[in-house]
């Protein structure tokens, strides 16, 4: 990370990001309970500040996502899966691992088309967010997961799978759609600003 970095304008950005954050999971926006899961809509600020502002911003609020996660798991208002989710593991990694892949594909493609530069590490991210975070669920938790699922262990990877087509692929289309057009809108209001 640069020294740079830590300027008092990247600071206020980070505040104003970490503040919605912390807004959404407070008013149940950010992880609306369905059934055994939750439908996430917290990614997607870690997904716009990351394609806007690049690896560090995704990686720190991809950090803040992880320590609410593990906050409600401790609440025990994760659902089902709450005694897995308190591992940080599960609820931690995964979050810093996705906002840090977002930011550096968007860091990457910054010269290139701007829609491509936004969607793209959007729609990635979001996967990443899914297949991360139900894949360290499979790879290491494999057989509680069975029993809060009441499945059998064979059954594990099979009932993930599912659930990251169901859930993960909708859900990224969603956040890629919002990331992009938030994004877009930042880049022209930024535009008219630097133009008057």
């Amino acid at each position: 990370m640069k020294k740079t970095f830590f300027t008092a304008g990247n600071l206020a950005r980070l505040g104003v990001f970490i503040a919605l954050l912390v807004v959404m999971n407070i008013t149940r926006i950010g992880f609306i309970p369905l059934g055994p899961i939750s439908v996430t809509t917290l990614h997607v600020p870690v997904l716009v500040g990351a394609v806007l502002f690049g690896l560090p911003f995704g990686a720190i609020l991809g950090l803040v996502f992880g320590l609410l996660s593990l906050f409600n798991a401790l609440q025990g208002t994760a659902g089902p899966l709450s005694f897995l989710i308190v591992n940080p593991l599960v609820s931690v990694v995964p979050r810093v691992a996705f906002g840090a892949i977002a930011g550096f594909l968007a860091d990457r493609m910054r010269e290139k088309h701007s829609i491509a530069s936004y969607a793209v590490p959007a729609f990635v991210g979001s996967m990443m967010n899914t297949i991360l975070f139900l894949g360290t669920l499979a790879l290491f938790f494999s057989e509680e997961y069975a029993m809060a699922m009441e499945i059998s262990q064979t059954a594990v990877l099979g009932a993930v799978a599912g659930v990251a087509a169901a859930n993960g692929l909708p859900e990224a289309l969603v956040a890629t759609l919002l990331t992009t057009g938030v994004a877009k809108a930042y880049e022209s209001a930024s535009h008219r600003m630097v133009n008057r």
